[in-house]
């Protein structure tokens, strides 16, 4: 499987020496992959792999102890179309249909259930 990816990823705070020796020991040499890492962000510009799922869940694990908090979200394309988005520290891998279903605002979503036949009873969760 060959894809791009393309995005970012940002941190709660600059990366260490040791921090970034990590990263680029994990997702290889800058020089030969495109991407960049800058005091608080790892930006993707048509990184050439394959899924980059299990790198950000190992870079994640050893970052996360330090102190890190990493958010962002790469989209991938080429042999396969998604996007990893990453919150508070969880990766979740979508496709691009799961992305766009993800994007949609609530009156959308609800509007194509109901467009559907659907009855729905529109309760957010907590409340």
């Amino acid at each position: 499987m060959t894809v791009m990816n393309a995005g970012y990823i940002e941190s709660n705070k600059p990366f260490t020496d040791e921090a970034k020796a990590f990263i680029v020991e994990e997702l290889g040499s800058p020089h030969h992959y495109t991407y960049t890492i800058k005091e608080k962000e790892i930006e993707f510009v048509e990184y050439y792999c394959t899924d980059l799922d299990e790198s950000f869940e190992f870079i994640i694990n050893h970052l996360a102890p330090l102190g890190y908090v990493l958010n962002g979200s790469v989209e991938y394309y080429y042999d396969f179309e998604g996007r990893y988005d990453i919150k508070e520290n969880k990766v979740t891998a979508m496709t691009k249909e799961e992305a766009i279903i993800s994007d949609a605002d609530d009156r959308t979503l609800i509007s194509e259930l109901e467009r559907r036949g659907y009855t729905v009873v529109a309760i957010k969760k907590g409340e």
